[in-house]
């Protein structure tokens, strides 16, 4: 959870400067429910979240320098920097991504 928040707090400070393009839907707040709603998972489960989906895949055990990645439009992000931080998408952890 202090993972998440601290996370969490640095894309805060990323999109305010304008480093982080499109939207970013945090999960501030909802770290427990992300964790504890995982944590009831077995490790070839897949997940599917709505809009804070790098959330789940941190939690999942996708890297963070991935995640960090992928929501800074890099392209070692886990989508190549094309997802962003709705359709974070890890199949090797199960996490297929955000969803409306």
């Amino acid at each position: 959870m202090l993972l998440l928040r601290r996370f969490e707090e640095r894309c805060r400070e990323l999109y305010g400067r304008g480093l982080i393009a499109g939207f970013l839907h945090r999960s501030t707040g909802e770290e427990a429910a992300i964790v504890g709603a995982l944590a009831a998972l077995d490790d070839d489960d897949a997940t599917l979240s709505t809009f804070r989906a790098h959330a789940h895949a941190l939690v999942r055990g996708t890297p963070c320098t991935a995640v960090m990645a992928e929501l800074l439009g890099r392209e070692g992000g886990v989508c190549g920097g094309r997802g962003g931080s709705t359709h974070v998408f890890d199949a090797e952890r199960g996490v297929l991504g955000g969803w409306g």
